[in-house]
């Protein structure tokens, strides 16, 4: 489902923020970024605002001739989301271009694909596939503060620039 607003004026604001996003981590990733271990891996993890979600590359699109992409996602339950009550969450966006596909490693997903009244949750061994032009949202549904941790794989065809996307994410 496409959001309700007319495609240019919502890629001019997308845009418009990723600039934003690109800009300042380009202005703080030598301060900001820090490389942590978790399960013997290393992840990207911002270190001053502590938002508790960590990113680390599986697959690079160097790798695959830019056909793909894969991101290893690490939420915890107090990450800062956008949407109060939902941990980690961003802004309701699509990708025009990219198919996403969603694995779940650890914990329980909730997401919406479309309207943002249309909930649903998916746990370890689900996938959950997004397709170009849908605009969703993906959270930490574990239960809060005191809630489990969740770990996705994401995949992203074709790769495109994602990968800086993840790494700038991780430096703001």
């Amino acid at each position: 489902m496409k959001l309700p607003i007319p495609k240019m004026m919502f890629e001019v604001c997308f845009f418009g923020g990723l600039m934003i996003l690109v800009i300042g981590g380009v202005q703080y990733q030598v301060s900001r970024k820090q490389r942590t271990n978790f399960n013997d891996q290393l992840y990207i993890e911002d270190a001053k605002t502590v938002n508790s979600t960590r990113y680390r590359v599986l697959v690079g699109k160097d790798d695959t001739a830019g056909e793909y992409f894969i991101v290893e996602v690490l939420i915890r339950p107090m990450a800062y989301g956008l949407i109060q009550g939902k941990p980690g969450s961003d802004a309701a966006h699509y990708h025009t271009h990219q198919q996403e596909r969603v694995r779940v490693k650890q914990g329980k997903l909730g997401y919406y694909i479309g309207h943002h009244s249309h909930v649903q949750a998916a746990e370890a061994g689900e996938e959950v596939v997004i397709k170009p032009g849908e605009a969703h949202v993906l959270f930490n549904a574990g239960g809060g503060s005191n809630g489990s941790e969740l770990l996705l794989e994401v995949t992203h065809t074709p790769a495109r620039h994602g990968e800086a996307l993840y790494e700038t994410l991780a430096g703001i």
